[in-house]
């Protein structure tokens, strides 16, 4: 199965994405599309269980901040973990939403969405994964725009931020609550905004995450 037309589907019928007021209404909206694409759902405990060591292999590449290649499906010598998808594989407040499960690879995807009464995507204090996908829906603008990870944030910046937190919480006792809010880059005010859901946005992020997409699919 390919991934590349679920994200098609979302910037080519924005305004079916958009009718929900909520996160999860958006999430259920994701998961019947890999469904109706031909990937079947799989509860994350089936997976753990069975492949415990490989599943723990699998959370320490996705949440690697500096991967920028694309994850291995290292569970692909079994059938039955090709052509999935595992929503919240790692828990209801962990990365990422969901992982989806190709022939080759696993691809996770991390969705952020806005309701009308927001003025901002939250990031929850996660700074991006490089190889991440990510899906903001603002509601209130009426728009959604897609990316990966190393295109808004390099590695060389990730760096720097995380050095910064470890920093902090030796400063303050490790009682320092970092926030990526606190980025510039992430300082989600009107002139953000305007940038994340722009035509400039879309002439940069969107082909480059369709180009990776292409190499994944292929």
């Amino acid at each position: 199965m390919k991934v590349k037309p679920i994200f098609e589907d979302i910037t080519n019928n924005t305004s079916r994405w958009l009718q929900t007021r909520k996160g999860s209404e958006f999430e259920d909206i994701f998961e019947d599309k890999c469904k109706e694409l031909g990937f079947t759902r799989k509860l994350k405990h089936s997976i753990k269980d069975k492949y415990e060591q490989e599943f723990q292999t699998i959370k320490k590449l996705i949440h690697d901040n500096y991967n920028t290649k694309p994850i291995s499906n290292i569970l692909n010598h079994d059938k039955s973990m090709i052509d999935i998808f595992v929503w919240q594989p790692f828990g209801t407040q962990d990365y990422p939403d969901f992982m989806i499960f190709t022939q080759k690879y696993i691809i996770p995807v991390e969705i952020k969405y806005s309701s009308d009464t927001a003025t901002s995507p939250m990031w929850n204090g996660n700074l991006p994964k490089a190889n991440g996908i990510y899906v903001f829906g603002n509601n209130k603008k009426q728009d959604i725009v897609l990316f990966k990870g190393i295109d808004i944030l390099s590695n060389k910046t990730i760096k720097h931020y995380q050095h910064e937190i470890i920093k902090q919480k030796e400063i303050k006792n490790n009682n320092y609550n970092f926030k990526v809010s606190n980025i510039p880059f992430y300082q989600f005010d009107s002139k953000t905004n305007k940038y994340l859901f722009s035509d400039i946005s879309r002439q940069y992020l969107e082909p480059r995450l369709f180009e990776y997409l292409d190499k994944i699919d292929a």
